[in-house]
């Protein structure tokens, strides 16, 4: 099979939104962080030096926890680089258009349309059959074309 029935593309806009939500998120986490810090801090004012040095062995015990956490992860995520460096499995040579087309239940022509066209919206009964094929294109948004096929 020369093209996969299914392709994701990322587009520079969704890339852009998705960096700005997550450092949105971060930012954020951060204020929460340094809030809830200053309210433990000035919790007691007037209690005098005792409850303070109980406050920073809290907040240095966190951060210790915090620190061992991310050390922890930086090392599995090392450790699965290294372990899935090389593809130790085959990947297996795709279906035959012929095979495709009789095990969708659909005719090769329109396999063969369904593979040349950009995008588009499969529907499927309750029994994962394919009932109807819309092609859609992606020029401004999604502009509907008729609908290619109706599977009876």
């Amino acid at each position: 099979m020369s093209h996969p029935l299914i392709c994701t593309e990322r587009r520079i806009l969704p890339r852009l939104l998705d960096t700005l939500f997550t450092l949105l998120a971060w930012i954020g986490f951060g204020w929460l962080v340094c809030q809830g810090l200053i309210n433990v801090l000035q919790a007691q004012p007037d209690a005098g030096a005792r409850p303070l040095a109980l406050n920073v062995s809290t907040i240095s015990m966190y951060l210790l926890i915090a620190l061992i956490n991310a050390m922890l992860l930086v090392l599995w995520a090392r450790y699965n680089q290294r372990r899935f460096a090389v593809e130790r499995r085959q990947r297996r040579d795709g279906l035959p258009d012929e095979t495709l087309a009789r095990l969708s239940g659909l005719p090769a022509e329109r396999l063969q349309q369904m593979q040349v066209t950009r995008s588009m919206v499969v529907s499927h009964d309750a029994d994962g059959s394919i009932t109807e094929l819309r092609a859609r294109e992606a020029v401004l948004g999604f502009l509907d074309i008729p609908t290619l096929d109706t599977i009876d």
